[in-house]
Protein backbone atom coordinates (compact mmCIF):
# COMPACT_ATOMS: atom_id res chain seq x y z
CA UNK A 1 0.00 0.00 0.00
CA UNK A 2 1.35 3.52 -1.16
CA UNK A 3 2.02 6.01 1.94
CA UNK A 4 0.36 9.29 2.25
CA UNK A 5 3.33 10.45 1.32
CA UNK A 6 3.84 9.15 -1.91
CA UNK A 7 -0.33 9.34 -2.29
CA UNK A 8 0.54 12.94 -2.16
CA UNK A 9 3.77 13.15 -4.05
CA UNK A 10 1.88 11.63 -7.32
CA UNK A 11 -0.98 13.72 -6.85
CA UNK A 12 1.12 16.65 -7.29
CA UNK A 13 3.07 14.80 -10.14
CA UNK A 14 -0.38 14.06 -11.98
CA UNK A 15 -1.37 17.96 -11.77
CA UNK A 16 1.89 19.38 -12.89
CA UNK A 17 2.12 17.42 -15.69
CA UNK A 18 -1.61 17.78 -16.70
CA UNK A 19 -0.08 21.78 -16.47
CA UNK A 20 2.82 21.18 -18.53
CA UNK A 21 1.91 18.94 -21.08
CA UNK A 22 -1.98 19.08 -21.61
CA UNK A 23 -4.22 22.54 -22.67
CA UNK A 24 -6.81 23.10 -19.51
CA UNK A 25 -7.60 27.09 -19.66
CA UNK A 26 -10.76 28.47 -19.19
CA UNK A 27 -12.48 31.54 -20.13
CA UNK A 28 -10.16 34.50 -19.01
CA UNK A 29 -9.68 38.14 -19.20
CA UNK A 30 -6.61 39.11 -21.03
CA UNK A 31 -4.35 41.55 -18.59
CA UNK A 32 -4.70 44.99 -17.33
CA UNK A 33 -2.93 46.89 -20.25
CA UNK A 34 0.83 48.28 -19.58
CA UNK A 35 3.13 50.82 -21.18
CA UNK A 36 5.95 49.21 -22.70
CA UNK A 37 7.42 51.67 -24.46
CA UNK A 38 8.90 55.60 -23.16
CA UNK A 39 5.46 58.26 -22.95
CA UNK A 40 5.42 59.31 -27.17
CA UNK A 41 3.18 58.25 -29.85
CA UNK A 42 4.08 55.32 -31.33
CA UNK A 43 3.19 54.00 -34.86
CA UNK A 44 3.56 50.67 -36.93
CA UNK A 45 4.22 48.23 -33.94
CA UNK A 46 4.90 44.65 -34.37
CA UNK A 47 5.01 41.83 -32.28
CA UNK A 48 6.85 38.17 -32.05
CA UNK A 49 7.04 35.31 -29.62
CA UNK A 50 8.53 32.24 -28.84
CA UNK A 51 7.46 30.61 -25.42
CA UNK A 52 6.86 33.42 -22.94
CA UNK A 53 9.86 35.71 -24.66
CA UNK A 54 8.09 38.13 -26.24
CA UNK A 55 10.24 40.61 -28.69
CA UNK A 56 8.73 44.18 -30.09
CA UNK A 57 9.51 46.73 -32.43
CA UNK A 58 7.59 50.02 -32.89
CA UNK A 59 8.54 54.07 -34.26
CA UNK A 60 8.87 56.71 -32.06
CA UNK A 61 6.83 59.23 -33.94
CA UNK A 62 8.62 61.94 -31.96
CA UNK A 63 12.08 61.33 -32.89
CA UNK A 64 11.96 59.21 -35.71
CA UNK A 65 13.36 56.18 -34.34
CA UNK A 66 13.08 52.35 -34.36
CA UNK A 67 12.92 50.70 -30.79
CA UNK A 68 12.91 47.68 -29.88
CA UNK A 69 11.55 46.17 -26.60
CA UNK A 70 11.54 42.34 -24.70
CA UNK A 71 10.42 40.35 -22.26
CA UNK A 72 11.16 37.03 -21.16
CA UNK A 73 8.44 36.08 -18.81
CA UNK A 74 5.27 36.20 -21.24
CA UNK A 75 5.07 40.28 -20.81
CA UNK A 76 5.30 40.18 -16.94
CA UNK A 77 8.32 42.55 -16.93
CA UNK A 78 9.41 44.62 -19.84
CA UNK A 79 13.21 45.76 -20.20
CA UNK A 80 14.21 49.52 -21.14
CA UNK A 81 13.69 50.28 -24.96
CA UNK A 82 16.52 50.63 -26.95
CA UNK A 83 17.11 52.49 -30.13
CA UNK A 84 17.93 50.52 -33.49
CA UNK A 85 17.86 53.08 -36.41
CA UNK A 86 20.16 56.01 -36.86
CA UNK A 87 20.34 59.47 -36.76
CA UNK A 88 20.65 60.07 -41.06
CA UNK A 89 16.70 58.87 -40.81
CA UNK A 90 13.84 61.49 -42.12
CA UNK A 91 11.13 59.16 -41.13
CA UNK A 92 10.33 56.01 -40.48
CA UNK A 93 7.72 53.64 -40.82
CA UNK A 94 6.37 49.88 -41.37
CA UNK A 95 8.45 48.21 -38.79
CA UNK A 96 8.84 44.17 -38.88
CA UNK A 97 10.67 41.47 -36.39
CA UNK A 98 11.34 38.19 -37.63
CA UNK A 99 13.40 35.02 -35.82
CA UNK A 100 15.49 32.12 -36.76
CA UNK A 101 17.30 30.84 -33.79
CA UNK A 102 18.18 32.49 -32.09
CA UNK A 103 18.68 35.51 -34.54
CA UNK A 104 16.65 38.34 -34.88
CA UNK A 105 16.08 40.48 -37.52
CA UNK A 106 14.24 44.12 -37.24
CA UNK A 107 13.64 45.89 -40.45
CA UNK A 108 12.21 49.09 -40.88
CA UNK A 109 11.15 51.39 -44.00
CA UNK A 110 13.41 54.94 -43.86
CA UNK A 111 12.84 58.12 -45.65
CA UNK A 112 16.36 59.95 -46.00
CA UNK A 113 17.53 63.39 -46.70
CA UNK A 114 19.37 64.22 -49.27
CA UNK A 115 17.33 64.50 -52.88
CA UNK A 116 14.02 65.60 -53.54
CA UNK A 117 11.85 64.00 -53.17
CA UNK A 118 13.14 62.50 -49.98
CA UNK A 119 14.58 59.02 -51.31
CA UNK A 120 13.95 55.89 -49.21
CA UNK A 121 15.80 52.54 -48.42
CA UNK A 122 14.82 49.49 -45.84
CA UNK A 123 16.71 49.64 -42.87
CA UNK A 124 17.64 46.72 -40.43
CA UNK A 125 19.51 45.47 -37.82
CA UNK A 126 20.77 41.95 -36.73
CA UNK A 127 20.91 40.13 -32.72
CA UNK A 128 22.72 37.04 -32.76
CA UNK A 129 21.70 36.73 -29.08
CA UNK A 130 17.92 36.42 -28.93
CA UNK A 131 17.83 40.40 -28.82
CA UNK A 132 20.48 40.84 -25.92
CA UNK A 133 22.66 43.13 -28.82
CA UNK A 134 22.36 44.42 -31.82
CA UNK A 135 24.12 45.30 -35.31
CA UNK A 136 24.49 48.74 -36.05
CA UNK A 137 21.68 49.96 -38.59
CA UNK A 138 22.61 48.52 -42.36
CA UNK A 139 20.49 49.20 -45.41
CA UNK A 140 19.27 46.36 -48.05
CA UNK A 141 20.36 48.53 -50.62
CA UNK A 142 23.22 50.22 -52.03
CA UNK A 143 21.40 52.83 -54.08
CA UNK A 144 18.49 54.71 -52.17
CA UNK A 145 14.44 54.69 -54.45
CA UNK A 146 13.26 57.71 -54.68
CA UNK A 147 9.40 56.60 -54.03
CA UNK A 148 8.83 53.73 -51.47
CA UNK A 149 5.62 53.01 -50.41
CA UNK A 150 4.96 50.44 -48.36
CA UNK A 151 6.78 47.22 -47.10
CA UNK A 152 5.41 43.42 -46.34
CA UNK A 153 7.87 41.41 -44.63
CA UNK A 154 8.25 37.76 -43.84
CA UNK A 155 10.80 34.74 -43.49
CA UNK A 156 10.54 31.06 -43.28
CA UNK A 157 14.09 29.94 -41.52
CA UNK A 158 16.44 31.82 -42.83
CA UNK A 159 14.91 33.29 -46.11
CA UNK A 160 13.25 36.83 -45.98
CA UNK A 161 11.30 38.41 -48.50
CA UNK A 162 10.25 41.67 -48.45
CA UNK A 163 7.03 42.98 -51.14
CA UNK A 164 7.98 46.79 -51.72
CA UNK A 165 4.94 49.07 -53.25
CA UNK A 166 6.57 52.15 -55.46
CA UNK A 167 5.56 54.69 -57.81
CA UNK A 168 8.85 54.38 -59.93
CA UNK A 169 10.33 57.45 -61.36
CA UNK A 170 6.96 58.40 -62.32
CA UNK A 171 2.87 58.07 -61.38
CA UNK A 172 2.78 54.23 -62.21
CA UNK A 173 3.01 51.99 -59.39
CA UNK A 174 5.13 48.58 -59.44
CA UNK A 175 5.10 45.98 -56.63
CA UNK A 176 8.58 44.48 -56.22
CA UNK A 177 10.28 41.53 -54.19
CA UNK A 178 13.60 41.50 -52.54
CA UNK A 179 15.04 38.67 -50.85
CA UNK A 180 17.47 37.21 -48.69
CA UNK A 181 17.92 33.73 -48.07
CA UNK A 182 21.25 33.80 -45.29
CA UNK A 183 18.69 35.85 -42.73
CA UNK A 184 19.41 39.49 -43.74
CA UNK A 185 23.18 38.97 -44.22
CA UNK A 186 23.12 39.82 -48.00
CA UNK A 187 20.23 40.99 -50.06
CA UNK A 188 18.87 40.12 -53.79
CA UNK A 189 18.25 43.02 -56.36
CA UNK A 190 14.49 43.69 -56.79
CA UNK A 191 12.39 41.74 -59.02
CA UNK A 192 8.90 43.02 -60.62
CA UNK A 193 6.35 40.87 -59.51
CA UNK A 194 3.32 43.12 -61.94
CA UNK A 195 2.02 46.53 -61.97
CA UNK A 196 -1.64 47.13 -60.71
CA UNK A 197 -3.40 50.26 -61.59
CA UNK A 198 -3.73 51.04 -58.32
CA UNK A 199 -2.69 51.02 -54.27
CA UNK A 200 -4.43 52.86 -51.61
CA UNK A 201 -4.53 51.74 -48.31
CA UNK A 202 -1.97 48.90 -47.14
CA UNK A 203 -1.60 45.21 -46.91
CA UNK A 204 0.71 42.00 -45.12
CA UNK A 205 2.61 39.21 -46.08
CA UNK A 206 3.02 35.87 -43.66
CA UNK A 207 5.11 32.95 -45.34
CA UNK A 208 4.87 29.22 -44.34
CA UNK A 209 7.65 26.58 -45.76
CA UNK A 210 8.05 27.58 -49.33
CA UNK A 211 4.61 29.52 -49.66
CA UNK A 212 4.99 33.28 -49.32
CA UNK A 213 1.31 34.73 -49.42
CA UNK A 214 0.84 38.12 -50.12
CA UNK A 215 -2.52 40.43 -49.62
CA UNK A 216 -2.19 44.27 -50.83
CA UNK A 217 -5.06 46.89 -51.09
CA UNK A 218 -5.87 48.44 -54.32
CA UNK A 219 -7.02 47.22 -58.48
CA UNK A 220 -5.84 45.73 -61.09
CA UNK A 221 -7.11 47.73 -63.86
CA UNK A 222 -9.44 50.38 -62.26
CA UNK A 223 -7.95 53.63 -61.04
CA UNK A 224 -10.90 54.66 -59.26
CA UNK A 225 -12.04 53.45 -55.53
CA UNK A 226 -13.22 51.38 -53.89
CA UNK A 227 -10.31 49.70 -53.60
CA UNK A 228 -10.39 45.55 -52.93
CA UNK A 229 -8.21 43.58 -51.04
CA UNK A 230 -5.93 40.93 -53.52
CA UNK A 231 -4.15 38.37 -53.04
CA UNK A 232 -1.14 36.57 -54.82
CA UNK A 233 1.34 33.88 -53.44
CA UNK A 234 4.82 32.17 -54.40
CA UNK A 235 5.13 28.64 -53.94
CA UNK A 236 9.13 28.92 -54.08
CA UNK A 237 10.24 31.01 -51.36
CA UNK A 238 9.08 33.82 -53.41
CA UNK A 239 11.11 33.28 -56.47
CA UNK A 240 7.87 33.46 -58.45
CA UNK A 241 4.45 34.51 -58.40
CA UNK A 242 0.87 33.66 -59.12
CA UNK A 243 -1.40 36.18 -61.14
CA UNK A 244 -4.10 38.12 -58.53
CA UNK A 245 -7.47 37.27 -56.98
CA UNK A 246 -9.69 39.70 -56.10
CA UNK A 247 -11.14 38.81 -52.60
CA UNK A 248 -13.67 41.47 -51.46
CA UNK A 249 -14.21 45.78 -51.29
CA UNK A 250 -12.69 47.47 -48.90
CA UNK A 251 -14.85 50.96 -47.69
CA UNK A 252 -13.27 54.48 -48.05
CA UNK A 253 -10.46 55.13 -44.61
CA UNK A 254 -10.76 51.61 -43.84
CA UNK A 255 -8.09 50.08 -46.79
CA UNK A 256 -5.97 47.66 -44.56
CA UNK A 257 -5.73 44.18 -44.51
CA UNK A 258 -3.73 41.43 -42.78
CA UNK A 259 -3.42 37.72 -43.70
CA UNK A 260 -1.98 34.63 -41.86
CA UNK A 261 -1.11 31.06 -42.72
CA UNK A 262 -0.03 27.76 -41.71
CA UNK A 263 1.77 24.69 -42.72
CA UNK A 264 -1.88 22.65 -43.47
CA UNK A 265 -2.65 24.60 -46.03
CA UNK A 266 -5.12 27.23 -44.47
CA UNK A 267 -4.86 31.26 -45.21
CA UNK A 268 -7.03 33.46 -43.86
CA UNK A 269 -7.39 37.47 -44.56
CA UNK A 270 -9.11 39.63 -42.55
CA UNK A 271 -10.49 43.55 -43.86
CA UNK A 272 -12.54 46.15 -42.82
CA UNK A 273 -15.12 45.93 -45.71
CA UNK A 274 -17.19 48.89 -46.88
CA UNK A 275 -20.34 48.70 -44.18
CA UNK A 276 -17.47 49.23 -41.54
CA UNK A 277 -17.40 45.47 -40.31
CA UNK A 278 -14.40 42.90 -40.01
CA UNK A 279 -14.67 41.00 -42.80
CA UNK A 280 -12.86 37.49 -43.27
CA UNK A 281 -12.21 35.01 -46.12
CA UNK A 282 -10.42 31.53 -45.66
CA UNK A 283 -8.67 28.68 -48.18
CA UNK A 284 -8.13 25.11 -47.07
CA UNK A 285 -5.42 24.28 -49.82
CA UNK A 286 -3.24 26.81 -49.80
CA UNK A 287 -4.44 29.86 -51.51
CA UNK A 288 -5.93 27.59 -54.40
CA UNK A 289 -9.50 28.45 -53.76
CA UNK A 290 -11.12 30.83 -51.47
CA UNK A 291 -14.19 30.21 -49.19
CA UNK A 292 -16.99 32.92 -49.76
CA UNK A 293 -16.35 36.53 -47.49
CA UNK A 294 -18.18 36.57 -44.59
CA UNK A 295 -18.77 39.36 -42.14
CA UNK A 296 -17.83 38.81 -38.36
CA UNK A 297 -18.72 41.30 -36.93
CA UNK A 298 -22.53 43.45 -37.56
CA UNK A 299 -21.82 46.86 -35.64
CA UNK A 300 -20.96 48.93 -38.84
CA UNK A 301 -17.74 50.81 -35.95
CA UNK A 302 -14.97 48.83 -37.11
CA UNK A 303 -12.28 51.18 -39.20
CA UNK A 304 -8.93 51.14 -40.33
CA UNK A 305 -6.14 48.66 -38.68
CA UNK A 306 -6.87 44.71 -38.01
CA UNK A 307 -4.69 41.69 -37.58
CA UNK A 308 -5.15 38.03 -37.56
CA UNK A 309 -3.46 34.97 -36.54
CA UNK A 310 -3.89 31.01 -37.62
CA UNK A 311 -2.87 28.81 -34.69
CA UNK A 312 -4.07 24.93 -34.80
CA UNK A 313 -7.90 25.24 -36.06
CA UNK A 314 -8.12 28.75 -34.17
CA UNK A 315 -8.87 31.97 -35.97
CA UNK A 316 -7.47 34.89 -33.55
CA UNK A 317 -8.57 38.86 -34.79
CA UNK A 318 -8.22 42.06 -33.46
CA UNK A 319 -8.89 45.52 -34.96
CA UNK A 320 -9.83 49.27 -34.15
CA UNK A 321 -12.84 49.96 -33.56
CA UNK A 322 -15.03 53.37 -33.01
CA UNK A 323 -18.64 51.97 -31.55
CA UNK A 324 -18.15 54.03 -28.18
CA UNK A 325 -17.25 57.20 -29.98
CA UNK A 326 -16.94 57.80 -33.27
CA UNK A 327 -14.10 59.83 -33.08
CA UNK A 328 -11.78 57.79 -30.67
CA UNK A 329 -10.67 54.37 -31.42
CA UNK A 330 -10.68 51.01 -29.31
CA UNK A 331 -9.10 47.59 -29.66
CA UNK A 332 -10.84 44.89 -29.92
CA UNK A 333 -10.57 41.18 -30.30
CA UNK A 334 -12.64 37.64 -31.50
CA UNK A 335 -11.69 33.95 -31.85
CA UNK A 336 -13.20 31.30 -33.13
CA UNK A 337 -12.08 27.74 -32.35
CA UNK A 338 -13.16 25.83 -34.89
CA UNK A 339 -11.87 27.12 -38.00
CA UNK A 340 -14.68 30.31 -38.39
CA UNK A 341 -17.66 28.02 -37.83
CA UNK A 342 -18.60 29.84 -34.50
CA UNK A 343 -16.99 32.81 -32.81
CA UNK A 344 -16.66 34.02 -29.67
CA UNK A 345 -18.42 37.38 -28.24
CA UNK A 346 -15.85 40.39 -28.85
CA UNK A 347 -13.93 41.48 -26.01
CA UNK A 348 -13.10 44.84 -25.27
CA UNK A 349 -8.90 44.64 -24.87
CA UNK A 350 -7.56 48.46 -24.37
CA UNK A 351 -10.53 49.13 -22.02
CA UNK A 352 -10.17 53.19 -21.81
CA UNK A 353 -12.22 55.70 -24.10
CA UNK A 354 -8.55 57.16 -25.03
CA UNK A 355 -7.79 56.92 -29.16
CA UNK A 356 -5.95 53.52 -29.26
CA UNK A 357 -4.84 51.95 -32.91
CA UNK A 358 -2.61 50.10 -35.02
CA UNK A 359 -2.98 46.51 -33.21
CA UNK A 360 -0.50 43.76 -33.31
CA UNK A 361 -1.38 40.02 -32.74
CA UNK A 362 0.48 37.00 -31.89
CA UNK A 363 0.45 33.74 -30.02
CA UNK A 364 -1.04 30.50 -29.81
CA UNK A 365 -4.08 28.67 -29.37
CA UNK A 366 -4.33 29.43 -25.67
CA UNK A 367 -1.77 32.15 -25.23
CA UNK A 368 -2.23 35.23 -26.88
CA UNK A 369 -0.11 38.30 -26.82
CA UNK A 370 -1.11 42.19 -28.34
CA UNK A 371 0.14 45.64 -28.59
CA UNK A 372 -0.72 48.55 -29.88
CA UNK A 373 -0.57 52.37 -29.89
CA UNK A 374 -2.73 53.85 -26.72
CA UNK A 375 -2.89 57.71 -26.48
CA UNK A 376 -4.39 57.06 -22.67
CA UNK A 377 -3.81 60.54 -20.41
CA UNK A 378 -3.56 58.28 -17.20
CA UNK A 379 -0.27 56.32 -17.64
CA UNK A 380 0.80 58.31 -20.36
CA UNK A 381 0.56 57.86 -24.52
CA UNK A 382 2.49 55.01 -26.00
CA UNK A 383 2.65 51.28 -27.04
CA UNK A 384 1.13 49.25 -24.54
CA UNK A 385 0.64 45.08 -24.04
CA UNK A 386 -1.93 43.21 -23.18
CA UNK A 387 -1.86 39.17 -22.88
CA UNK A 388 -4.64 36.09 -22.78
CA UNK A 389 -4.80 34.79 -20.56
CA UNK A 390 -4.18 37.51 -17.70
CA UNK A 391 -1.98 34.91 -15.55
CA UNK A 392 1.24 32.80 -16.87
CA UNK A 393 3.03 30.40 -14.70
CA UNK A 394 6.85 29.53 -15.75
CA UNK A 395 5.90 26.84 -18.45
CA UNK A 396 3.37 27.40 -21.04
CA UNK A 397 -0.32 25.97 -20.66
CA UNK A 398 -0.46 25.38 -24.38
CA UNK A 399 1.36 23.08 -25.39
CA UNK A 400 0.06 20.09 -27.58
CA UNK A 401 1.67 16.29 -28.30
CA UNK A 402 1.37 15.91 -31.82
CA UNK A 403 3.07 12.71 -32.57
CA UNK A 404 2.30 12.83 -36.15
CA UNK A 405 4.51 16.23 -36.71
CA UNK A 406 7.25 15.80 -34.28
CA UNK A 407 8.91 12.87 -31.69
CA UNK A 408 10.77 13.44 -28.62
CA UNK A 409 12.52 10.54 -26.79
CA UNK A 410 15.18 10.07 -24.19
CA UNK A 411 17.80 7.25 -23.37
CA UNK A 412 18.67 6.02 -20.52
CA UNK A 413 15.35 7.28 -18.33
CA UNK A 414 16.00 6.80 -15.65
CA UNK A 415 19.94 8.23 -15.93
CA UNK A 416 22.68 9.01 -13.49
CA UNK A 417 25.14 10.42 -15.18
CA UNK A 418 23.87 11.81 -18.62
CA UNK A 419 20.82 11.24 -21.23
CA UNK A 420 20.55 11.16 -25.01
CA UNK A 421 17.67 13.42 -25.81
CA UNK A 422 16.77 12.60 -29.69
CA UNK A 423 13.93 14.40 -31.55
CA UNK A 424 12.67 15.07 -34.63
CA UNK A 425 10.83 18.35 -36.91
CA UNK A 426 11.66 20.86 -34.02
CA UNK A 427 14.09 23.61 -36.15
CA UNK A 428 14.58 26.47 -35.61
CA UNK A 429 13.54 25.63 -31.95
CA UNK A 430 14.91 24.50 -28.54
CA UNK A 431 14.06 21.69 -25.89
CA UNK A 432 13.33 23.45 -22.61
CA UNK A 433 14.31 21.12 -19.15
CA UNK A 434 11.59 21.93 -16.17
CA UNK A 435 12.35 20.78 -12.22
CA UNK A 436 9.01 19.37 -10.49
CA UNK A 437 8.20 23.03 -9.97
CA UNK A 438 7.91 24.35 -13.51
CA UNK A 439 11.09 25.94 -13.41
CA UNK A 440 13.49 26.44 -16.53
CA UNK A 441 16.70 24.50 -15.04
CA UNK A 442 18.10 24.13 -18.70
CA UNK A 443 17.80 25.43 -22.31
CA UNK A 444 19.28 23.69 -25.30
CA UNK A 445 19.23 25.31 -28.38
CA UNK A 446 19.00 23.39 -31.81
CA UNK A 447 20.17 23.94 -35.39
CA UNK A 448 18.97 20.47 -37.52
CA UNK A 449 15.29 19.46 -38.01
CA UNK A 450 16.22 15.61 -37.00
CA UNK A 451 19.34 15.23 -34.30
CA UNK A 452 19.67 13.70 -31.13
CA UNK A 453 21.68 16.48 -28.48
CA UNK A 454 23.11 15.02 -24.67
CA UNK A 455 22.16 16.89 -21.80
CA UNK A 456 24.73 15.78 -18.84
CA UNK A 457 22.48 17.11 -15.91
CA UNK A 458 23.91 20.33 -15.61
CA UNK A 459 21.68 23.93 -15.51
CA UNK A 460 22.17 27.21 -16.86
CA UNK A 461 24.43 27.79 -14.32
CA UNK A 462 26.76 26.05 -14.17
CA UNK A 463 25.33 24.34 -11.37
CA UNK A 464 24.59 20.48 -11.37
CA UNK A 465 20.81 19.77 -10.84
CA UNK A 466 19.65 17.01 -7.46
CA UNK A 467 17.83 13.80 -8.02
CA UNK A 468 14.49 14.00 -9.05
CA UNK A 469 11.91 14.31 -11.47
CA UNK A 470 12.07 17.01 -14.80
CA UNK A 471 10.07 17.48 -17.54
CA UNK A 472 11.98 17.40 -21.35
CA UNK A 473 9.29 19.91 -22.94
CA UNK A 474 10.24 21.09 -26.54
CA UNK A 475 9.20 24.03 -28.95
CA UNK A 476 8.89 24.39 -32.63
CA UNK A 477 9.02 27.76 -33.11
CA UNK A 478 7.85 27.84 -36.73
CA UNK A 479 4.81 26.21 -36.70
CA UNK A 480 4.02 25.99 -33.03
CA UNK A 481 4.07 22.73 -32.55
CA UNK A 482 5.15 21.09 -28.42
CA UNK A 483 6.11 18.21 -26.98
CA UNK A 484 6.73 16.75 -23.15
CA UNK A 485 8.14 13.84 -21.88
CA UNK A 486 9.07 12.78 -18.21
CA UNK A 487 12.70 12.06 -16.99
CA UNK A 488 13.90 10.70 -13.96
CA UNK A 489 17.25 11.85 -12.48
CA UNK A 490 19.36 9.49 -9.83
CA UNK A 491 22.51 10.45 -8.52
Amino acid sequence: MLSNYVKSFMGCLIVFISLVCGSNIGAQEWSTPIRISEIAEGWYPQLMAEGDTVHAVYVNSIYDQIRYNSSVDGGENWNVPRVLSDTLVYSIGFTQILKYGTKLTALWRAELPGTSPISSNIGYNISTDNGQTWSVPAYVFSSNWRAMAKIYISNTGPIINITITSNGNGLDIFIYNVRSTDFGETWSEPDLIFQPALISGIGDQVSSGNYVHLVWTGSVIDYLPPVKPNYTKSTDAGLTWSDNVELGVCGTGSQYAAISANDKGNVAVLWIGQSHNVNLRVSHDFGDTWEPAVEITSNNTARRTCDIRLTGNSILTCWQDYRYDPDLGAIYFKKSLDGGQSWEDEYYVDRNSDHSWNPSLTGTVDRHYMIWYDGRSVGGPGIYFSRWPDEITSVDNEDRILPEKISLYAYPNPFNSSTTITYNGLAPGYIGIYDIRGRLVKRLQLSDRTKSITWDASSDDGSWITSGVYFIRAIDSEHDYKACIKLLYIK
